[in-house]
């Protein structure tokens, strides 16, 4: 399954354009069995498609999560990170892109290294033998990897309710919110918008509320849904994903708390 959230982050703008850029550190998800495509400078007819879980989507994550660009050149040994934030490879000193995981450096390409959950990667230019701790500039990235929760729906209805009124509502099981339910994952719903909308809303998920401009999202096989998670009929294989959300624009791999669901009808 591919995912696009490289593409804005990696193709977007001159590099030239970006100039008071000095690094940038975060956190943010990477999830399993998942594949995004990267843009190369030098075979523009052709992305790069890597593992999402790999230090090139890690980057790609980084990327989205702080507003920064990145370029990447194809290579016969694999990738090769030109440019990040703007800072690109110096042909005449050789000053580059280099990356460690965990602070040790990785004997394979920025593609093919795989992390694990709580990983961190440091990015940092400079000569061949330079370090982050001398860098002028440094990206750092903690990756969070959750495994997904698989669930088997069958047919019929179930029941919660709403922790802001009391009241209690039916749900079709074949919904996200039936998916989170049968996941076991600790929730509670709102109902404020139900009699406009007919939606309930997520408002906490793990003991964690909404609050203000910041909440609980979901995707469907990477797409938002217009409806709330009780409205919306899954099928089976739906890859169902709720994430912690700081704006509309947030993505689960912008996201420090993710819990990604696999949905089997039985």
């Amino acid at each position: 399954m591919t995912t696009a959230t490289a593409l804005p982050a990696a193709s977007g703008g001159d590099p030239e354009s970006i100039t008071a850029f000095t690094g940038w550190s975060g956190n943010g998800t990477l999830l399993t069995d998942r594949t995004l495509e990267i843009p190369t400078t030098n075979n523009v007819s052709a992305n790069r498609t890597t593992d999402q879980r790999s230090v090139l989507g890690a980057l790609d994550a980084a990327a989205t999560l702080g507003g920064f660009n990145y370029t990447v050149r194809e290579e016969e040994w694999g990738p090769f990170i030109y440019s990040i934030g703007g800072i690109q490879y110096d042909e005449t000193t050789g000053d580059a892109w280099f990356f460690m995981v965990n602070n040790m450096t990785a004997a394979v390409n920025a593609g093919a290294y795989l992390l694990q959950d709580g990983d961190l990667v440091t990015f940092w230019y400079g000569p061949e033998d330079s370090t982050p701790g001398i860098a002028d500039y440094v990206v750092t990235f903690r990756a969070s990897i959750p495994e997904w929760i698989p669930v088997t729906l069958t047919p019929g209805l179930f029941s919660i309710t709403a922790t802001n009124s009391g009241i209690e509502y039916t749900v079709d099981r074949l919904t996200p919110l039936g998916a989170l339910d049968a996941a076991g994952t600790p929730y509670t719903v709102d109902d404020s918008y139900y009699q406009e909308y007919g939606s309930l809303f997520i408002d906490s998920i793990q003991e964690r509320e909404n609050a203000g401009a910041s909440g609980w999202m979901y995707q469907v096989n990477d797409i938002v849904p217009p409806v709330g998670p009780n409205t919306y009929t899954l099928d089976d294989g739906d890859e169902v994903v709720f994430y912690w959300s700081e704006s509309m624009e947030s993505t689960p791999a912008s996201s420090d708390q993710v819990v990604p669901i696999r949905v089997s009808l039985g």
